[in-house]
C-alpha cells in the first residue's frame, strides 16, 4: 500500500504537465451503469467517436474482495492509519 501511494504521487508529478484524464475505478467503473458515461467522457476528452459499451465478462467474487482476502479488516485498518479512505 505504501509503495502504491508513492507510485501514485510519482505518476501525478510526471503527468501533471500533460493533458490527461484521471479515472478512479471506484468512482467511474465499479458499477456497470457507470461504464457508458465513463467511455463517453474518455472519447470526448480524446476527440474520438463514442459507441455503445458491451462486455462479455462478469464480476466474480464477493463485494470488496471478501472471497479472496482473508484479513480485509486488518488491511482497511492499516489503510486508515496511512490516511487512505478504504471503500
Amino acid at each position: 500500500l505504501a509503495w502504491n501511494l508513492r507510485m501514485l504521487k510519482y505518476e501525478d508529478a510526471v503527468t501533471s504537465h500533460l493533458p490527461h484524464m484521471r479515472l478512479q475505478y471506484e468512482d467511474t467503473l465499479r458499477s456497470g451503469e457507470q461504464h457508458q458515461e465513463t467511455i463517453d467522457r474518455i472519447c470526448q476528452f480524446i476527440g474520438a467517436k463514442t459507441d455503445l459499451v458491451a462486455a462479455k465478462m462478469k464480476r466474480t467474487g464477493a463485494e470488496g474482495g471478501k472471497d479472496v482476502v482473508a484479513n480485509m479488516e486488518t488491511l482497511k485498518g492499516v489503510a486508515a492509519e496511512m490516511g487512505v479512505s478504504p471503500s
